[in-house]
């Protein structure tokens, strides 16, 4: 019955296919419009002019969206709308499809030669203190931002737009009409003003400080960091002022005050599968970038780059292509036969190999785990600290694989990327790449020498790794080059439940560092006591928190 059903739909998509071009006729090609909210025309129209020069084949032109019709125009084939994150909001985003192509970012500064210097970049100003400065009604004192008795007054200054009061009074938890800091019209007189006065403070697009920092503009200003937390110290996850690089993936990342800042997107009714809006957009978030900075705008990291470009291409390609148009009614049949068969050899297959999947997809997970005891801990095993472990087989080759607590902390793997037998590997280098829904994570290896075979299972059931990461989920056999010195490194029984222990801790300290998860209603990372954390607990977060969790918890092991 299924079968015959697949039939008929399959029959029923072919005559639907044919109505339509018997009544259209020849399909026409259409180009791209491009079309903007009127805060974001200059940036839109840079884009549009350099892309077509770039592209003279390419038909992309430019129109403005209407306040009261951005839901309409942005679901009509061929339209990509560009909008900043306030507008989004506006929009039923669970049927949109989006994507981050810029922000636009303010960030606090002050005068390279300011006498408080060293002691700002080690305590920060919270937003509390910034408020204090900024809502007073006389000339404070830079004691108030210090916590001690300087007397010198502090001069504040603040950009006279309606945008930038906005996000101020965000960040500092007032209104905008409260903000009484002194006034300037444009980005020139606000640096010009904080160079020549050592005791001033503003806040710069991070663009034109991006420009001071690479000697595009006159020197003279520096970051101020924010201290989040209101304890008078720049804490781990609060440092990344030491330069404009560092404070844009800390933005990705989710460690920057999130009023202070507004993503731009483009906006699409649902994912983009044409081959103009596929080009444009990945032209936007490569070449397109360097257009930014010239209207005030910030560009996004390279690895924020890459994920958009990964995620905009996961499209769902046809079966098969099949054209159609005056095809013979043998033909046909033909290929919708091949078509039904290759349904039931497809069903067939899942039924035969899929039952140890089905079981992956069905074993019973924890919803929460509270620390080392609810890790499996094999006896025997060495244990790394890039989260894997190694097991000297009786023929002297190693057998590698990860260890539960990573399993346990990613969740579901959807797919890996291995290495080949004959491949050379040495410790401390990426030795396979666990993904799931394009987030990545590149595990390294914990011991020196070469390939002699793979796990061929994990390339269909990746889930093996969730399953049974001891035994079914084993990643490679290599023989070892330098055994006898690593093997020193690695840590077994009570020692790796040690260190797993504080794995855990260092795993709640890095939930509650800022990062955001994405939101899914029911789902929360840690439990409101802080004792457990979800089984799986980076599903619940985007790209940009994997990069962050390669770099504490597995590139720090090297």
């Amino acid at each position: 019955m299924a079968f015959l059903t697949a039939f008929m739909l399959l029959f029923a998509g072919w005559a639907d296919t044919k109505a339509g071009q018997k009544g259209n006729g020849q399909q026409e090609q259409h180009g791209l419009q491009v079309l903007s909210s009127p805060d974001l025309v200059k940036i839109a129209e840079t884009w549009v002019e350099a892309y077509n020069s770039a592209h003279p084949e390419a038909v992309v032109s430019l129109g403005l969206i209407r306040e009261d019709g951005m839901e309409e125009i942005i679901r009509e084939a061929g339209k990509i709308a560009l909008v900043s994150q306030k507008d989004l909001t506006a929009l039923n985003t669970a049927e949109t499809w989006c994507m981050v192509v810029g922000r636009d970012v303010i960030v606090p500064v002050m005068n390279s030669n300011n006498p408080f210097r060293e002691q700002l970049l080690q305590q920060g100003i919270s937003p509390a203190a910034f408020a204090s400065v900024y809502t007073s009604a006389g000339k404070p004192a830079w004691g108030t931002l210090l916590g001690n008795n300087e007397s010198a007054p502090v001069n504040a200054y603040v950009f006279e737009s309606r945008t930038c009061l906005s996000y101020l009074a965000g960040f500092m938890g007032t209104e905008p009409g409260r903000i009484t800091a002194g006034k300037v019209e444009g980005k020139d007189e606000m640096m010009q003003r904080i160079r020549n006065d050592r005791y001033a403070v503003g806040f710069c697009r991070l663009s034109d400080m991006a420009k001071v920092e690479a000697g595009e503009a006159d020197a003279g200003l520096c970051l101020i960091p924010v201290d989040l937390n209101a304890n008078q110290k720049i804490d781990n996850f609060e440092d990344i002022y030491a330069c404009t690089g560092d404070l844009s993936r800390g933005i990705w990342i989710g460690k920057y005050p999130r009023n202070l800042y507004n993503k731009i997107y483009t906006v699409a009714g649902d994912q983009p599968s044409g081959d103009p809006e596929l080009a444009f957009l990945e032209w936007v978030v490569t070449d397109g970038q360097k257009y930014l900075a010239a209207t005030g705008f910030s560009e996004l990291v390279s690895s924020e780059r890459l994920s958009g470009i990964e995620r905009m291409k996961r499209t769902a390609a046809p079966l098969v292509d099949v054209p159609v148009k005056n095809a013979p009614a043998l033909m046909i049949l033909l290929v919708l036969g091949a078509l039904l068969a290759g349904v039931i050899i497809f069903y067939l297959v899942i039924r035969i190999t899929g039952r140890k999947s089905e079981a992956v997809t069905k074993k019973s997970r924890p919803s929460y785990i509270s620390g080392a005891g609810e890790v499996s801990i094999p006896e025997g095993l060495f244990f790394d600290k890039s989260h894997t472990w190694v097991f000297m087989e009786r023929d002297g080759k190693v057998r590698v694989g990860i260890d539960d607590f990573l399993q346990h902390v990613t969740g579901r793997i959807t797919r890996v990327e291995l290495k080949r037998p004959g491949d050379r590997v040495r410790k401390g280098e990426a030795l396979l790449s666990l993904v799931q829904e394009g987030k990545k994570l590149h595990i390294l290896s914990p011991v020196s020498g070469i390939i002699q075979s793979h796990n061929r299972e994990l390339e269909m059931k990746p889930g093996l790794l969730n399953l049974s990461p001891f035994s079914d989920g084993w990643v490679y056999e290599i023989e070892p080059a330098n055994w006898l010195k690593e093997i020193g490194a690695y840590v077994m029984g009570e020692k790796y439940r040690e260190w797993i222990r504080a794995e855990f801790s260092r795993l709640k300290d890095f939930l509650s560092s800022g990062l955001k998860p994405v939101d899914i209603p029911g789902k929360e990372p840690v439990l409101q006591d802080g004792g457990a954390v979800r089984d799986g607990v980076m599903e619940l977060y985007g790209p940009e928190a994997w990069e962050e969790f390669q770099s504490q918890f597995i590139n720090l092991s090297r």
